[in-house]
């Protein structure tokens, strides 16, 4: 395991939840869409302290930041870094101290998201393959954190002593009301997280498994253009963030979704074949997280929970 995670990927997970957190507290006009969704696309400016300014100041960086979020998002970004003045550390957040983290070298990080497709990916390496695997969660609400905890506890519970190192971290908004909540940038924000635990374990590699329908996430109506229709991992946002991270530690990053070409059925088939199918009610695939009830977990509209 790396002694430390680099200063640059620090700056990166700042800025990531600088955005992510902007995103939320900046309205993308009505539902209704008036003047043809002029309002959707907002424009951001941001001046943000980094660590490391010489890497941040690189055109070629700057560039790959803004085209990873802006597809991401469809929003115009601009950026303005600055040397930081002080400086912390994020180990203490991250779970390396855990003794666990000293005895294991997965073969594969995983995003996981406690969705049924990120399952699947987990159960496939686990039990299929028989690897070792770093688990890595975004806990963005108690719902969420309280579906992925869970999950992890009963794969731990059948995997008889074999590794599986799991690092959960909370980042949110604070207690503030966000007013939009399509988190259209998130996903840098998790990837850039799996990226941290992946160099900590010397890896080059990290996992998104998604299936192929939704990772496309085809608009479902004639009004649902551009990022109305979620880009959460697909295929260019995956490429974007890989060229991104490459650039900062100069080195080759990929970002992979082993299941592009599966369907949704085909991932349930999965977790059926590995003899994990009574996982599937624990899981929780649906973006509408705020709306979710003890009786009524899924809101049924979203791509997330029609791609079947």
């Amino acid at each position: 395991m790396a002694d430390n995670i680099p200063d640059v990927l620090t700056d990166m997970l700042e800025i990531a939840a600088y955005v992510y957190c902007a995103d939320q507290f900046t309205k993308r006009g009505t539902e209704l869409m008036t003047n043809m969704g002029a309002d959707w696309r907002r424009k951001f400016r941001f001046r943000i302290p980094v660590r490391c300014p010489d890497v941040w100041g690189k055109d070629s960086v700057r560039e790959a930041l803004v085209e990873t979020l802006g597809f991401l998002s469809e929003d115009e970004f601009s950026f303005d870094f600055r040397q930081a003045t002080t400086s912390t550390g994020l180990q203490p957040y991250l779970g390396f101290s855990d003794p666990s983290a000293q005895a294991i070298s997965p073969d594969e990080v995983i995003l996981f998201s406690g969705g049924l497709d990120s399952l699947a990916g987990a159960v496939d390496e686990l039990f299929g393959n028989n690897m070792k695997v770093a688990l890595v969660s975004h806990q963005s609400s108690t719902t969420v954190a309280s579906k992925q905890n869970g999950l992890v506890n009963t794969l731990r519970e059948r995997l008889n002593g074999r590794q599986l190192f799991y690092v959960p971290v909370t980042i949110n908004k604070g207690h503030e009301e966000a007013v939009t909540f399509t988190q259209r940038s998130r996903s840098l924000l998790f990837a850039t997280l799996g990226l941290i635990v992946a160099r900590m374990f010397r890896k080059n590699k990290l996992s998104f498994f998604e299936n192929g329908i939704v990772s496309f996430n085809f608009p479902i109506s004639e009004h649902i253009l551009g990022a109305r229709a979620s880009r959460t991992t697909h295929p260019r946002v995956l490429a974007n963030c890989s060229r991104l991270f490459s650039q900062l530690l100069s080195d080759n990053i990929n970002l992979q979704n082993p299941y592009l070409w599966k369907t949704k059925s085909e991932v349930v088939q999965v977790l059926a074949d590995r003899g994990c199918a009574d996982l599937i009610s624990q899981t929780l695939s649906c973006t509408r997280v705020r709306e979710a009830t003890k009786i009524r977990h899924h809101c049924g509209t979203c791509s997330h929970g029609s791609a079947f």
